[in-house]
């Protein structure tokens, strides 16, 4: 970046964890810094991974004037309870099915959150020797106290549930569509069906239950009490079509219910009134876009998953559409909505096997994993936003699309959409 003339500034913040208010404070300061130094800087693009995007957003919202061109990698958005809910559900199914000495929740020192990172550790550690001695029919851990009804459905099962509930089953080694042998084949269908979502689930629930444990314990200390609550989540209907979707990796339909039901009974998480509050006045978006805004999410996200960017789509053309001088529906679909969404979409299959047909485990794989990008992207989102920074508009011409196509990975498309976080659904 700095042999193409761009310059680059960065900042610590004051606190570590969710530090958005602080983070927007810490960059308005830094920008005032490099102008001051640097006055012959004409435009400053912010951009951000993960809660930088938040940071980026929320910076973009509330100090226009600030900044030229603003870009969302990996965003996490909206507010910090989608975030919260959905690897709050994650670390409460893995507790539920697998540990119920989880806390999950209302922290009281950092030495509870380590032996819950621990608990969640050896959780996946457990499962991850069942599924290496039989994938198809893996033993629950030791520590779970579900009951034998539940424990003769395979602990894959309950896993996919989990993972189903919350975050992306596919992974950056499972694709959720391939099985060893012939292609068609009935041990490669099963695979696909059965083991690949379980596989998949077991790769990417841990990341999003420590998030919960570690997201959870900050909040919780800077709003004085527990934040998590699902005291009224209906899990089946937050399962929804996915009850059907993954009805060979849940096991069948019975099985499905019969896990579902167990949930329904298990004892639930509670939160205080007056923390939720105290959370909620904690710096959130409301989707608009003053300046040009790229958001660039991967469709196999773990930690941030794809829906973030979808709700930031949607919130662009909303606003747009429902401001007065705007009423041309078609407009929302324009550069006039301040906001185009990129997306590292994964391959249609990229699951590999051994010669004895074993998987092999993969990193790497474009749109899987958390803020995964690779150099060739890095530099084509930040001549993106360069350009749109000068003109003042973000336009999706020749271009631009030959942009991408040499970066390789990004895909333009105003018709893709994914499904919202599961907070923004309910």
């Amino acid at each position: 970046m700095l042999t193409k003339g761009y310059g680059i500034a960065g900042s610590g913040f004051a606190r570590q964890g969710w530090n958005a208010d602080s983070g927007v404070k810490t960059n308005v300061e830094l920008i005032g810094i490099i102008k001051k130094q640097f006055p012959n800087v004409k435009h400053v693009v912010a951009w951000g991974e993960s809660l930088g995007a938040f940071i980026t957003q929320a910076l973009s919202e509330n100090n226009t004037s600030l900044i030229s061109a603003a870009g969302n990698l990996c965003p996490a958005a909206g507010s910090v309870e989608a975030s919260l809910k959905m690897a709050g559900d994650a670390l409460w199914g893995l507790k539920s099915f697998f540990d119920p000495t989880i806390q999950a929740g209302n922290y009281k020192s950092v030495l509870e959150v380590y032996t819950d990172i621990g608990r969640v550790l050896t959780v996946i550690g457990s499962l991850q020797a069942a599924f290496a001695a039989n994938a198809v029919t893996p033993a629950w851990p030791a520590t779970s106290k579900a009951p034998d009804a539940i424990k003769a459905i395979p602990s894959r099962s309950a896993l996919v549930l989990v993972a189903a509930m919350s975050v992306p089953t596919q992974s950056a080694s499972f694709d959720g569509a391939t099985g060893p042998g012939a292609p068609g084949s009935q041990t490669a269908i099963q695979f696909a069906a059965a083991i690949s979502p379980a596989l998949g689930s077991l790769e990417n629930v841990a990341g999003a239950a420590i998030l919960a444990i570690m997201a959870t314990y900050d909040i919780e200390q800077q709003v004085g009490g527990p934040v998590f609550d699902n005291t009224a989540t209906n899990y089946a209907t937050q399962l929804g079509d996915g009850l059907f979707e993954y009805s060979s990796a849940l096991s069948g339909l019975d099985a499905a219910q019969g896990l579902l039901a167990f949930l329904a009974a298990s004892p639930r998480a509670k939160a205080d009134p007056a923390a939720v509050a105290k959370m909620r006045a904690l710096v959130s978006h409301k989707g608009t876009f003053k300046v040009p805004t790229l958001t660039v999410a991967a469709t196999a996200d773990n930690v941030t998953p794809a829906g973030h960017a979808q709700w930031l789509a949607e919130r662009a053309a909303e606003n747009y559409l429902a401001s007065a001088s705007n009423k041309n529906s078609k407009l929302a679909n324009t550069w006039r909505s301040n906001n185009v969404s990129l997306w590292q979409r994964t391959p249609d299959s990229y699951t590999k096997f051994s010669a004895t047909g074993s998987p092999i485990s993969q990193s790497g794989v474009n749109g899987t994993g958390h803020c995964v990008t690779t150099t060739k992207q890095y530099m084509a989102i930040a001549d993106i936003l360069a350009k749109a920074a000068t003109d003042g508009k973000l336009v999706t011409d020749g271009a631009f699309r030959s942009t991408l196509r040499k970066a390789g990975g990004l895909t333009f498309d105003r018709g893709f959409s994914v499904p919202l976080m599961k907070f923004y659904q309910n």
